[in-house]
C-alpha cells in the first residue's frame, strides 16, 4: 500500500494539523468578543491569539506541500504541539 495514500500520512496529519489551526484562529479571531464573554477572558487576548495562529498554519501546510517534507520541519511542529498542550512543569 502506498503511504502517501493512507489517510494517516505524514502529509495528511499535518494537512488536518494545519486545518484545525485555522479554524481556531478563525474561531479566536472572530469569535473573540462571544468568547471573552463566555470564558471571562480579555477580547484583545483571545483576538492575538488567533492572529497568531494564521501563520503557523501557513507554515504547517508549507511544510506538507514539500516534495520531500523536511524532518526538521515536522519536528518544529511537534515540539509546537507538546509545547502547546504540555504544562511546563511536564516538559
Amino acid at each position: 500500500m502506498d503511504n502517501s495514500r493512507s489517510l494517516f500520512s505524514q502529509k495528511n496529519l499535518l494537512l488536518a494539523d494545519a486545518a484545525t489551526c485555522l479554524m481556531m484562529g478563525l474561531l479566536l479571531t472572530f469569535g473573540a468578543g462571544w468568547l471573552g464573554e463566555f470564558l471571562h477572558l480579555p477580547q484583545a487576548l483571545l483576538f492575538y491569539a488567533g492572529l497568531i495562529l494564521f501563520p503557523i498554519a501557513f507554515f504547517m501546510v508549507f511544510v506538507a506541500t514539500r516534495g520531500f517534507i523536511p524532518a526538521a520541519g515536522v519536528q518544529f511542529i511537534i515540539i509546537g504541539n507538546v509545547d502547546t498542550i504540555c504544562p511546563d512543569d511536564l516538559q
